[in-house]
């Protein structure tokens, strides 16, 4: 799997045509199967930044999708939306991917696991019983 975190800057009177055209785009990117997802998040509290969390099966299908038509079409619509060009990091996952609660439904706890393992799967986000403490 690749995941894609793209983040870019609109010009806060054009976000209702660059949110069009990336929807116009996302149709035909989740159409191919190796498209797992493309969403198009706004930054809170911001007019004009957004993040694009994609997810690919494979190279390939990275490869893919920007070979894609629409993609230059969603480049060019977009083109003179944007304040600069996109930032983007490509990541594979890395080891386990565990959600809180999970180690609990199997039956493990986490003493365990080692010490580093355990410190891993807590976050000062979530809580001991996996609410959140984000205000």
């Amino acid at each position: 799997m690749i995941n894609v975190i793209a983040t870019i800057s609109v010009k806060p009177e054009c976000t209702d045509d660059f949110e069009a055209a990336v929807a116009t785009a996302r149709t035909a990117f989740l159409a191919d199967e190796g498209c797992l997802r493309y969403d198009l998040q706004r930054v809170a509290k911001s007019e004009g930044d957004y993040v694009f969390i994609e997810a690919y099966d494979s190279k390939d299908a990275l490869r893919r999708h920007g070979s894609m038509d629409e993609f230059a079409a969603m480049g060019q619509a977009t083109k003179t939306f944007v304040t600069g060009p996109p930032r983007v990091t490509v990541m594979s996952p890395v080891g386990d991917r565990v959600r809180p609660g999970r180690l609990s439904a199997a039956g493990l706890s986490p003493a365990q696991l080692s010490p580093c393992r355990a410190a891993s799967r807590r976050s000062p986000l979530i809580s001991e019983t996996g609410a959140s403490n984000i205000a």
